[in-house]
């Protein structure tokens, strides 16, 4: 894969620039020399459908790339992918047993330096759910624990909106 080219498309979709870095995965992802390499780009495909709020076809990759996806550790952004898709249909149950699932089975590769920036991501958006479903007391630990993640990685002003709004109920 031209990692370069990868980083650049991530820079585009970090920076607002979603339908520029989609073309430029999809791009990658015809090129790509192997399953898992595949894989990963539609990954990074998903989730630009799902920040351009085309869900069904976000789901449809998804599917794809579960189909072609070794039995790597892929498979936990895959299942990161999931649950952030049903957050955002509607489905905060199905999305918080999802990511209770990777916390509890996968906690020690996900501390692993090389998968952090997922973990940070599994323990907001479980802390966030959290307090959607107005489940204060464990949003609580979750929340004080995000206050030292990446901001680069995590939605920072969500969490102390929450955290708040935990204290007060």
């Amino acid at each position: 894969m031209d990692s370069q080219r990868f980083e650049q498309a991530v820079a585009l979709r970090d920076s607002g620039r979603v339908e520029e870095a989609l073309r430029t995965f999809v791009a990658l992802r015809e090129s790509a020399a192997n399953a898992e390499e595949k894989a990963s780009l539609l990954v990074n495909e998903v989730r630009c459908y799902r920040l351009l709020g085309q869900l069904a076809e976000a789901k449809r990759q998804l599917s794809r790339a579960r189909r072609i996806a070794p039995q790597t550790h892929l498979l936990l952004y895959l299942d990161y992918e999931e649950a952030i898709l049903h957050w955002h249909e509607g489905q905060r149950e199905t999305s918080l047993q999802i990511l209770d699932d990777l916390h509890r089975n996968r906690k020690e590769i996900l501390l692993m330096p090389e998968h952090r920036d997922l973990y940070e991501r599994v323990q907001s958006s479980r802390g966030m759910l959290l307090t959607e479903l107005a489940q204060y007391k464990d949003a609580v630990a979750l929340l004080e624990e995000c206050l030292s993640f990446d901001p680069r990685v995590i939605d920072k002003e969500g969490v102390f909106r929450d955290l708040g709004g935990s204290f007060r109920n």
